[in-house]
């Protein structure tokens, strides 16, 4: 990956093709600079020092700089220095600023204000919902769908059985389709044979809902 910091963009390179993305130096300094903003607002903190870097978590990325001005090396970093970076931090600011008091009210203040993200990404990856695989995956050797028998899923090419392999569907189902589901949709997404078993595994989860039993909605959450 080049990044050239004259035109503010980061450039991926593929065998015989680029990809150009926004410049992420850009983008974690805009990150920096909004969350200095949020704590002046809410009276939480002061004039305190914020460091900020791009992390590169892909190991066999290759870091390239297209103009040679030196920001790179400070502010681009790989994941494997994340704990020497921490750790120098600490050497270079010995003295104590913030009380545990003061971290805890700033966790419950970004508690408080988060908005959770849910963008509809079929449609932004323009893909329809009739051409995502549907079913069971096996969590050993990936085969999909797996079928669930005598309470357990069982995989037809290893053998390997999961009472819970179903769960990273349905995870995957709040995510692509809709965070709401009910037990008709449930057995048509897992393929389930029966309506039955669909209302069992909803109910097991304990997950908040409305409406009668036979047009119940279950409202999903990405844990």
């Amino acid at each position: 990956m080049i990044f050239d910091t004259d035109h503010n963009q980061l450039i991926q390179q593929f065998e015989d093709r680029e990809v150009i993305h926004r410049d992420p130096i850009q983008q974690v300094n805009l990150q920096h600079y909004k969350f200095k903003q949020w704590l002046e607002e809410n009276r939480l903190l002061k004039d305190i020092l914020i460091y900020s870097c791009v992390v590169i978590a892909n190991d066999k990325a290759k870091i390239i700089p297209k103009n040679n001005n030196g920001f790179l090396a400070k502010d681009v970093i790989r994941a494997t220095k994340i704990r020497e970076t921490v750790n120098n931090l600490f050497t270079r600011h010995k003295n104590e600023i913030l009380l545990s008091k003061d971290l805890q009210k700033i966790r419950k203040w970004l508690i408080k204000q988060h908005t959770p993200s849910n963008p509809d990404l079929l449609n932004k990856l323009q893909i329809k919902k009739e051409e995502l695989y549907t079913g069971v995956k096996c969590p050993r050797c990936l085969k999909l769908p797996i079928k669930r028998k005598y309470g357990k899923w069982v995989c037809p090419d290893c053998y390997s059985t999961s009472k819970d392999a179903y769960l990273t569907a349905l995870r995957d189902y709040f995510l692509l389709i809709n965070p709401s589901i009910t037990t008709m949709e449930l057995k048509d997404y897992l393929h389930l044979e029966s309506r039955t078993t669909s209302q069992r595994l909803l109910s097991s989860l304990y997950l908040n809902h409305e409406g009668t039993t036979k047009n119940r909605i279950y409202h999903l959450n990405s844990h």
